[in-house]
């Protein structure tokens, strides 16, 4: 072999290696670990508790105010009779 197809072979051993190199480094930001993973996830179930319990809250508000507001429709209602 000559010393130009040495060379030729060198540079193309070396592209191949930054190629491999960028490619292992791309991975290792995508790769997260097992702590990162538990913490995305239990901040996703708190997130889902606070929806679910926010939710709770408001259906049982309507709950005990749905008779009020029932009330307050009939007391401005001209139509209503409030003899009974």
């Amino acid at each position: 072999m000559s010393m130009a197809e040495l060379e030729e072979n060198l540079a193309g051993i070396r592209s191949i290696a930054a190629a491999k190199d960028k490619a292992i480094s791309k991975l290792e930001k995508e790769k997260k670990s097992p702590e990162e993973q538990l913490l995305y996830s239990e901040v996703g179930l708190h997130d889902a508790v606070i929806v679910a319990t926010d939710k709770a809250k408001f259906y049982a508000a309507r709950t005990v105010l749905q008779p009020r507001i029932k009330m307050a429709k009939e007391a401005i209602d001209p139509n209503f009779d409030r003899s009974t």
